[in-house]
């Protein structure tokens, strides 16, 4: 069957992504060591798997009715990008946790969540549980914000 628009589109935004992402790791230093990857090994890993998703997309698209998103759907998926433009912007400022909070708000009032319970304790949660995996277990640095110094 022939592949959709939407999966045509999906699959050229996947492959453009792979591609920056090798681009921007052909300046990563080499491996200091024989037996060490070198820093860009991961990232480069995960562009062949966008690479592999996106021809998959390709092979067994058209197999579904879905079409690309139209009216208050396509409103939502523009809404989503334009926070996710906010949270980069203002990552740094308000630091990671309220950055994602807020962001995560946003999303789920996007994605219809009307409950005041969830639209609180979910991004508290996350945002939370995120910044322990990264920060603390996995030592990544996030911008630490005015929430990060109360916490941790």
């Amino acid at each position: 069957m022939r592949a959709g628009v939407g999966d045509i589109v999906a699959a050229a935004l996947l492959v453009a992504v792979a591609v920056a992402v090798v681009l921007l790791t052909l300046d990563f230093p080499p491996p200091g060591q024989p037996d060490d990857p070198g820093a860009a090994t991961f990232p480069r890993m995960v562009a062949g798997a966008l690479a592999v998703f996106a021809l998959l997309l390709l092979v067994q698209g058209g197999r579904s009715e879905e079409s690309l998103p139209r009216g208050r759907a396509l409103l939502r998926v523009v809404g989503v990008v334009v926070l996710l433009a906010i949270y980069a912007a203002v990552l740094e400022a308000l630091g990671f946790m309220l950055a994602t909070m807020l962001f995560l708000v946003g999303a789920l009032l996007l994605a219809g969540m009307r409950r005041p319970l969830m639209l609180a304790l979910m991004p508290v949660g996350v945002s939370l549980t995120l910044f322990y995996v990264f920060s603390v277990l996995l030592r990544v640095s996030l911008p630490r914000g005015v929430l990060e110094r109360f916490i941790f």
